[in-house]
């Protein structure tokens, strides 16, 4: 058998599928084929965007992969509004628990206020930014 590695920079469509496959079909033998359901909680001024979060159900867990409110909204609970609708969907969606990460420049501050406790940190190699990794149960 002969092995040879390769860098793909950018990756490519087609590989990206492969991967995602057989990756899905050994993830479906532990856990009975989740299949992820996504879904954005939006906030709108009129008709501009000015906050999202991008959110992945999968079994009975939601993941926020992003969250972002633009600055002048921040502070005057549109936020939290946000983050609930977020969570109230995900419930109807039958998750019971929620996990995301913040960098230390981020958000981690309002995340805690919000109920969410830090399970795992993660320290950058020269630079003073961190990566806290938080969950909640619903």
């Amino acid at each position: 058998m002969s092995l040879v590695t390769a860098i793909e920079a950018p990756p490519q469509k087609e590989t990206l599928d492969t991967l995602r496959a057989g990756l899905t079909a050994y993830n479906d033998r532990f856990t009975g084929g989740w299949r992820a359901a996504e879904f954005v909680s939006t906030a709108r001024d009129g008709h501009a965007l000015v906050g999202g979060i991008y959110c992945i159900v999968y079994g009975e867990t939601l993941f926020i992969e992003w969250t972002w409110l633009a600055e002048q909204f921040r502070g005057h609970g549109f936020g939290t509004k946000l983050l609930a609708s977020a969570e109230a969907e995900s419930i109807r969606r039958g998750a019971k628990m929620v996990h995301l990460d913040t960098f230390s420049f981020q958000a981690r501050g309002f995340y805690e206020r919000c109920g969410y406790r830090v399970f795992g940190t993660l320290d950058y190699p020269g630079t003073d930014v961190q990566r806290f990794y938080m969950s909640k149960l619903l």
